[in-house]
């Protein structure tokens, strides 16, 4: 079987979802000649088992990459580039991402910002610092139509934030999730499980209100089981360059854990119609473009409920990967190939 892909870059690897996208590319028959693996942190003590795994494959090249701060993200494609010396990146996953699990009572404007600057606007900047390499990458195919070998952007989501399955998940109203993602996310024990059918939390249950996801645990929302690894929760003050959107709250300003609840699907709805917009848009050029749901899966995020293991839904990932064509730019897919409504 053919590569996937001659160069691969996956945001947020260096655990769950990420981390196993970046070790069954590696260990694959015919694996990418390039995998770059980013994260906000590859150094530090959250980025030991990718530099466990990249001292295993001389394929993978660690990069350091910071989804909201837009000088990290140019200085990686600075790294890219020279690797790939002179020749395109063929395929960014966007798996990087945050939740949490504030309701209609409980959400701010600060919470809905930061979630939409991770999930929504880091992608969409991720995608257009990269797009010089994609399209590079499209024009020196020897090949026509569209594919993950040519040229391609996949944005890890969810079902959580389709707006088509919505009123099937009322106890999970996940505002800023839904929003950004419209992509899925929130906290470990949020409103959320009751929507995939596992118990809801008993009251005084001793949840955190914020975990480990990528490699900053004291600054990331816990996400629900449909969401992505990644990192990088909240915007710096250089991020993005955005002008007059206020950062997010500290720690210390958060909400106790007991109303911190579910908003986040809100922002999956709203990266899901990026989706839709790059496909429409980069079509032409030789770029495809879709989302992916990955299922609820047993990370640290997705907790020892969920049904699936990573293996699988990555086994299952990897597999779509290399279905998409031409007829599947712009679907909305899940790990078996399925497509979901918008």
């Amino acid at each position: 079987m053919a590569a996937l892909a001659r160069s691969v870059l996956v945001t947020g690897s260096n655990r769950g979802i990420g981390l196993e996208l970046v070790r069954q590319l590696a260990a694959s028959p015919q694996p990418p000649q390039h995998i770059f693996a980013t994260c906000r942190d590859p150094d530090g003590p959250r980025g030991k088992a990718l530099r466990e795994l990249s001292a295993q494959h001389p394929s993978i090249r660690l990069v350091q990459l910071d989804t909201v701060d837009l000088p990290s993200i140019r200085r990686a494609v600075q790294v890219v580039e020279s690797c790939l010396e002179g020749q395109g990146l063929n395929l960014l996953i966007n798996n990087a991402g945050i939740g949490s699990h504030a309701t209609l009572q409980t959400v701010d404007s600060q919470e809905m910002l930061a979630a939409f600057a991770t999930n929504v606007v880091g992608p969409l900047q991720v995608t257009k610092e990269f797009l010089p390499l994609l399209e590079k990458a499209a024009k020196g195919a020897q090949k026509t139509g569209l594919s993950c070998s040519r040229a391609a952007i996949v944005n890890v989501s969810s079902k959580v934030g389709s707006i088509g399955l919505c009123l099937r998940v009322l106890e999970a109203p996940m505002y800023p999730y839904r929003a950004s993602k419209v992509r899925g996310w929130g906290r470990r024990w949020g409103p959320w499980r009751g929507a995939h059918g596992t118990p809801p939390p008993t009251p005084g249950h001793p949840s955190p209100a914020w975990s480990s996801k990528g490699e900053h645990a004291e600054r990331q929302p816990r996400l629900c089981p449909c969401s992505t690894a990644g990192q990088s929760p909240f915007p710096t003050s250089t991020a993005l360059q955005l002008q007059n959107v206020p950062l997010p709250p500290t720690r210390t300003q958060l909400p106790e854990p007991s109303v911190v609840l579910a908003w986040p699907c809100l922002f999956q709805a709203a990266q899901n119609m990026v989706t839709r917009c790059l496909a429409a848009e980069l079509r032409d050029k030789g770029i495809l473009c879709t989302a992916i749901h990955p299922g609820w899966v047993k990370t640290d995020m997705g907790t020892e409920q969920a049904p699936m293991t990573v293996e699988r839904s990555v086994q299952g990932i990897l597999a779509v990967l290399g279905s998409l064509s031409q007829e599947t730019s712009g679907a909305f897919l899940d790990w078996e190939g399925n497509s979901l409504p918008w």
